[in-house]
């Protein structure tokens, strides 16, 4: 019997980006999943089904992931066993020291890439079925570091070299994280312009904070510095440094659009 079948994850994310990537990898390792967007719904749909992983993002609106795992833990406090929560956070020790805290069993620190979360739902599923995509997934790196050397991977600010990590060089997750970046990051572009042009410096620091994550993950690392000056300035509400970064950024991501819709 395949050590696959019937195992289920719940998977709680409110990230479209980080969505798309957990729902391929979990679908590709041939896992079936339910997926949900905040804490509330998360301990709503555990208390009604059995799940023998949970995926919990730990920046979560409403109920964070922190507490709502301490309310599944009480759920769970006369069952003999307990279903293993790996939490998904930025990538620090406070925040590892946290999940475990709070009754988290792993932590899985972001940006991750495949590689890292397979290994880790292959401890905590204890499977075994997993060993061919991981030979794959290895030879798929091997050969990009053969082929192309890290520093041509570096281009304008972007580190292609973190997209290549983050996928293992796996086309249709790699599409994804593209189409997903062109379009919300089009999108944050206009609402910081437009806050710009009125000077609504609240919404453009929460704007800018909003957007960094969704460039780390691609390595675009220029993007980033920008955004974290803008966020600065916003918040000493400093409209001309604010509208200079922006002028900037704006050329930055034009070039960033354009070396993504290559790969």
């Amino acid at each position: 019997m395949n050590s696959k079948d019937g195992k289920r994850v719940l998977i709680v994310e409110d990230s479209i980006l980080l969505q798309h990537i957990l729902q391929t990898i979990i679908y590709k390792i041939g896992l079936q999943f339910d997926m949900v967007e905040n804490g509330e719904d998360a301990i709503k749909l555990f208390q009604q089904k059995y799940y023998d992983l949970i995926l919990m993002d730990c920046q979560l609106p409403g109920i964070s992931g922190y507490e709502a795992t301490r309310i599944i833990r009480e759920t769970e406090r006369d069952n003999k066993k307990q279903v293993p929560i790996i939490g998904i956070t930025t990538r620090t020790m406070e925040n590892h020291a946290e999940c475990l805290a709070a009754g988290m069993n792993d932590y899985l620190g972001k940006p991750f890439h495949q590689l890292e979360l397979q290994q880790r739902i292959q401890r905590w599923l204890g499977m075994t079925g997993l060993n061919d995509l991981h030979q794959d997934t290895r030879k798929k790196l091997d050969l990009s570091s053969h082929t192309t050397a890290k520093q041509e991977l570096i281009k304008d600010g972007l580190d292609l070299h973190r997209l290549e990590e983050l996928t293992n060089n796996d086309p249709e997750i790699m599409a994804i994280i593209i189409r997903d970046y062109q379009d919300k990051s089009l999108e944050r572009m206009t609402q910081l312009i437009q806050a710009s042009q009125e000077g609504r410096t609240e919404d453009i620091r929460q704007i800018a904070h909003l957007f960094l994550p969704l460039n780390d993950y691609i390595g675009a690392h220029t993007m980033v510095r920008l955004l974290k000056s803008i966020e600065s300035a916003a918040q000493d509400k400093n409209l001309n440094s604010i509208r200079e970064s922006i002028d900037e950024l704006t050329r930055e991501h034009a070039q960033v659009l354009n070396i993504v819709s290559k790969k």
